[in-house]
């Protein structure tokens, strides 16, 4: 039983590092594909990074014995190594046909995950390999009608030495720990169970693994040790060889060997480096390079005492090489959140409790403060383990453009800005679905042809900018076109024409107009086409971003393209918030949102015909929301210069809400609304505050949206 965990644990981690290989591959074969079109000839820098990828995920299926999955990729391999040697041109056939492999792994390794093999799509598996090898053999009757393909070989590391990242070498790093306490673990086991065939292959195969990734980064000393073990564990699964004690020992040193080399392995990659260097002539480049991978190497082991170029002491078990990254359970972190969360409203309580109010307690303000300070680290700490940086996301939206402007026949590039920034990672898996569908409208509506845009002035080409910021507490995503932007009076026709709108109201402001695209059903498109035009899925997007308490804006110009903009918390769980009353109900505020507190005096105060209050704040003029009266309650103070007035701003929007006290500024964790309560306008969650009263958390774009609805004022 414990071995079928560990299989299902291995898949496990197989399935999740073979999705982020593929997610690298797709980009490269577009970047690939775009140097091929702009310079005439392949980037053999990229064409070798896709040649490693699909090499990375042949060799842990090798580990696994994943025997479709080899197959598969080492057909892939062999196309590339075509390329890689110069026998052939890469053609547009050839760049589909690595899109298609890719697509089928991907689907692949979902049954894997299922069933835990890879069983079950070999005719499919066949086709795709089909393919491959009709395609090497078309450019062998090409480039000699006589020759057959050649088989493929061993890449030779000297050949792309410049290529091999800093990520590869940690990466290397990373898996060899792991396989070797893996071996080391099953030998330990072996012992008891001498003649366990299944643990003997687990074995051969963590060598065989290690001495395949060793070798295919050039480190040849790594490689024939591990070599050297292979062979004794090949001689025991045929008898040649008896499991005893002291063959187990010999493997365990092998083993301390490895890991001694492994944790120094920064010395030979540093002498290739150099060599390197002196033969082109790069040295300030590389040495840019070295610095980064040596830094990258180093962190992965603790300090030796011993110096790191001089040889093992080999009665001495080496000890100090240790990996510093674990894998750990999303759930687990969903988790320990929870727990943060409640450890943050305990806090609040011990040092909000009404009991202690009005005594003196010099230690105990002291230990609370301290308390308080080790409850935000707790926090952040496990705030940022749950960051993840979008450019997974993003560079997905790579493959998304190509295919469907190659579909409708346009020309389009992407432009990626700040794929480095960071939000929760479930936020990350709930915004895919929306960005998807926005890039393929942007696309597919947005832009026109090569025609179209030729006649307006326009280069033939496109542009789409996917770009990602932080803003105060959110994350903005903009989507962005240089296209033909919304139109105007055809929305407002499909509006009427629906039911939407009684008659076509020419007050209606341009913001409300592309609001309406969000409505089911309804679509300008006079054409149907593969990729969109039924009026499915704005209203979805619309609906899965709200769901993260986010919104999505839309600014377009006639003629010069439209602007998307998705607004979400940086984190779904906790936010620093300003707790406010009015009458006995309790409301946060997000700190980010406010810009200053303030009494007034009542020369700042002028009410206008209408009856609208507006306080002059030096010289701006801003709006005045009575909460109470939003919401229904019976207020302390009813004069404006009784109460406090907090200046609120939202993009370009300001306004100033009346409460009636602040309680203060603290931690909130945000708990969703009831599904009783429904939704209630302004209102993005609830929160428990220190002395156990429920404090409603306020959405203030939303609030001032719903103001403007009910009240009549404008906070522009």
């Amino acid at each position: 039983m414990g071995e079928d965990q560990e299989r299902i644990e291995m898949i496990g981690d197989f399935v999740a590092e073979s999705r982020e290989l593929l997610e690298e591959i797709e980009p490269q074969i577009i970047a690939m594909e775009e140097h091929v079109s702009h310079a005439g000839m392949v980037d053999d820098e990229i064409l070798n990074s896709i040649f490693r990828l699909f090499h990375s995920i042949k060799g842990m299926a090798s580990f696994l014995d994943l025997q479709t999955v080899i197959n598969v990729t080492h057909e892939a391999e062999t196309l590339l190594d075509i390329f890689r040697k110069g026998k052939a041109s890469l053609a547009p056939g050839h760049i589909e046909l690595l899109y298609k492999t890719g697509d089928f792994i991907k689907g692949l390794l979902n049954t894997i995950e299922q069933q835990l093999s890879d069983g079950g799509l070999e005719n499919e598996a066949r086709g795709i390999i089909g393919e491959i090898q009709q395609t090497i053999q078309g450019i062998a009757a090409k480039a000699d009608p006589a020759e057959e393909p050649e088989e493929q070989s061993p890449p030779d590391p000297a050949a792309w030495i410049f290529t091999i990242t800093p990520e590869m070498i940690k990466r290397f790093i990373e898996d060899g720990w792991e396989i070797l306490e893996e071996a080391e673990t099953s030998l330990l086991q072996l012992e008891n169970k001498p003649n366990h065939y299944p643990l003997l292959e687990q074995i051969f195969r963590s060598f065989h693994s290690f001495k395949g990734n060793a070798g295919f980064l050039g480190f040849s000393d790594l490689e024939q040790v591990s070599h050297g073990a292979e062979n004794t564990l090949n001689e025991m699964l045929e008898g040649q060889v008896t499991v005893n004690n002291e063959a187990i020992s010999e493997l365990l040193k092998t083993i301390d060997s490895l890991r001694d080399r492994l944790g120094k392995v920064v010395v030979p990659y540093e002498q290739k480096i150099a060599k390197e260097d002196d033969l082109v002539g790069e040295q300030a480049e590389s040495s840019s390079l070295l610095e980064q991978q040596q830094v990258l190497v180093e962190a992965e082991r603790l300090p030796t005492n011993g110096n790191v170029t001089g040889g093992a002491d080999p009665n001495k078990n080496v000890t100090n090489n240790i990996q510093q990254a674990i894998r750990v359970d999303v759930e687990k972190l969903d988790t320990l959140l929870d727990l943060v969360g409640e450890m943050v409203i305990s806090a609040a309580m011990v040092s909000h409790n009404p009991d202690l109010q009005g005594l003196q307690l010099d230690r105990f303000e002291k230990a609370i403060s301290h308390l308080n300070k080790i409850t935000r680290d707790i926090q952040d700490v496990s705030m940022s383990l749950r960051m993840v940086p979008l450019a997974g996301i993003f560079r997905k939206m790579v493959r998304v453009v190509r295919d469907v402007s190659n579909k409708m026949h346009k020309k389009a590039t992407l432009e990626i800005i700040g794929e480095d920034t960071e939000v929760d990672k479930t936020i990350i898996e709930q915004i895919s679905d929306p960005l998807v569908h926005i890039m393929r409208n942007a696309v597919d509506h947005g832009l026109e042809s090569p025609e179209q845009r030729r006649a307006v002035g326009k280069p033939e080409t496109g542009r789409v900018i996917l770009e990602a910021r932080h803003t105060g507490g959110e994350v903005w995503i903009l989507i962005r076109d240089d296209g033909k932007g919304l139109n105007r009076e055809r929305i407002l026709n499909k509006a009427i024409e629906r039911g939407l709108l009684l008659n076509e109201r020419q007050d209606l402001k341009d913001e409300e107009v592309w609001k309406l695209i969000f409505e089911p059903g309804l679509t300008t498109v006079a054409e149907i086409s593969a990729i969109s035009g039924r009026g499915v899925g704005m209203d979805v997007v619309r609906q899965n971003i709200e769901k993260l308490r986010g919104r999505i804006e839309i600014r377009s110009t006639p003629g010069q393209g439209t602007l998307f903009i998705i607004r979400i918390p940086l984190t779904l769980a906790i936010i620093e918030g300003m707790v406010v009353r009015v009458g006995k109900a309790m409301y946060t505020f997000p700190i980010a949102s406010i810009k200053e507190c303030f009494q007034p005096k009542g020369s700042q105060i002028v009410v206008n015909p209408d009856g609208l209050e507006v306080v002059n704040i030096r010289g701006e003029l801003l709006p005045v929301i009575r909460l109470h009266q939003l919401y229904k309650v019976q207020p302390t103070f009813e004069g404006l210069t009784e109460g406090i007035l907090i200046v609120m701003e939202s993009e370009d929007q300001k306004c100033c809400l009346f409460v009636d006290e602040l309680i203060g500024q603290q931690q909130i964790v945000i708990k969703p609304l009831p599904p009783a309560l429904g939704n209630i306008r302004g209102v993005s969650g609830m929160a428990i505050l220190g002395d156990g009263e429920v404090s409603m958390i306020l959405d203030i774009a939303n609030l001032m949206v719903s103001t403007e609805d009910l009240l009549g004022i404008k906070t522009e």
